[in-house]
């Protein structure tokens, strides 16, 4: 059937504006960009990549792009637990949200209605640490910010609204709870215990308390360096030690084996993080003592003549390390490397000739002298660990430069560590 005569433009007008349309928004929007991300559903962490959303509005729904399958797939907040593009992480929490507005033509309205619901929700997460900072903006451009306690359920801080009457005329009052609400949470923290607190309903000055209270006391060192502001963590440290030496050259000490030494280990680190982000990148500077004590095994130089010989000292380690780390949820892995500065003190290393023919023994300092143990020995190492919530987990490689300074002789160190810690 043909359409009338008079509605014939009309179609043809249409089709040629819709083909208009599209080419100009193909050509406006241009190829989409992927910004890497992750998702956690049923308890796994999929990795992948999100289309580049500078989003104003809180995410109903995200289009997600599996990195292993190449799957495209939505998810709401009640189908997965939460998602990060690039360094901004998302949680969904079923929440209790109560309505507030700053426009008293809103609030007034007809039809507006304060009472609270219960909704499931991505939150965008500011701060994170023993309080919990969270940010949704609904589709009415409204923010709200919710407070949690480490990772438990958040709940809202509030602004309420009171609409109060006079005659044909409404006025509208607004009380800031969310100060009292603060007050009770960040009361432990003399910096900015106050009641009510007086801080602004917005995310840059939020996160900055917030911020603040988790690192507040003997948590809290920040340096102001530019634009960037450092966490400083005290971290104790405890751990074992292995550490092989391999002599060589014209010495009796060289023709001798030396097993692998194994011994405690511990000391006191901290450990610098910039305090914005996802804190990928850390410094740690960490002062090591170690107790050095290892008798090799005997020589027979001749048919009448014994030698062994035992390093004995103290060693007082320096080293600067530069880490990067992953964020995985609650467990951070990291790679490190870093250079170290061995303080050999209380130096008792001897050796002895031991002469069977007579039952004599011939002691004297290791390698003739005390002299020839070096006092101070640079090095460099790597390291691989993660860290969980407060505990840090790491194991070292180390190789120094070689233990004694007599002429030619080598004794290269090579030390094996494996420390926790534990971050204040």
């Amino acid at each position: 059937m043909k359409p009338p005569l008079s509605l014939t433009p009309l179609l043809i007008f249409g089709l040629i504006w819709t083909h208009a349309t599209a080419q100009i928004t193909g050509a406006v929007s241009g190829p989409v960009t992927l910004r890497d991300a992750w998702i956690v559903r049923n308890g796994d962490t999929i990795r992948g990549h999100i289309p580049d959303s500078n989003w104003i509005i809180t995410p109903q729904r995200i289009v997600f792009l599996d990195g292993a399958t190449g799957s495209r797939s939505s998810y709401g907040p009640r189908e997965i637990s939460g998602f990060s593009v690039g360094d901004v992480v998302f949680r969904s929490w079923t929440v209790r949200l109560y309505p507030y507005s700053q426009d008293p033509a809103v609030v007034t309205a007809p039809g507006w209605s304060g009472a609270p619901y219960d909704t499931t929700i991505f939150m965008e997460r500011l701060a994170a640490g023993r309080l919990d900072l969270y940010y949704y903006r609904d589709a009415g451009d409204v923010a709200y910010f919710y407070i949690g306690s480490s990772g438990g359920k958040p709940e809202q801080l509030r602004v309420q609204n009171n609409v109060v009457k006079n005659g044909p005329e409404a006025d509208v009052r607004t009380d800031n709870l969310y100060k009292y609400q603060l007050a009770d949470k960040v009361k432990g923290c003399p910096m900015i215990a106050k009641r009510p607190v007086e801080v602004d309903y917005e995310a840059g000055a939020l996160s900055r308390l917030i911020t603040t209270y988790n690192h507040c006391g003997k948590q809290l060192v920040e340096s102001h360096k530019g634009h960037y502001r450092w966490m400083i963590h005290v971290l104790p440290l405890a751990g074992g030690l292995g550490s092989k030496v391999k002599m060589m050259g014209n010495t009796d000490a060289a023709h001798t084996g030396w097993p692998t030494f194994y011994g405690p280990t511990g000391g006191l680190g901290f450990n610098f993080q910039p305090s914005k982000g996802q804190r990928k990148w850390a410094i740690q500077v960490d002062f090591l003592y170690d107790h050095f004590s290892l008798k090799s095994h005997q020589f027979h130089k001749n048919y009448y003549q014994r030698f062994n010989a035992q390093l004995d000292y103290d060693e007082i380690k320096g080293n600067l390390q530069v880490r990067y780390q992953y964020p995985m949820n609650k467990i951070r892995p990291f790679i490190g490397a870093g250079i170290s500065n061995t303080l050999t003190i209380n130096n008792k290393s001897t050796q002895t000739l031991i002469d069977v023919s007579n039952s004599q023994n011939f002691r004297q300092p290791l390698f003739g002298s005390a002299d020839h143990i070096r006092m101070y020995r640079p090095g460099a190492f790597i390291s691989l660990g993660a860290e969980y919530r407060k505990f840090v987990l790491e194991a070292r490689a180390e190789q120094t430069q070689g233990l004694t300074n007599m002429p030619g002789v080598s004794a290269p160190v090579m030390n094996f560590y494996l420390l926790l810690g534990y971050m204040f």
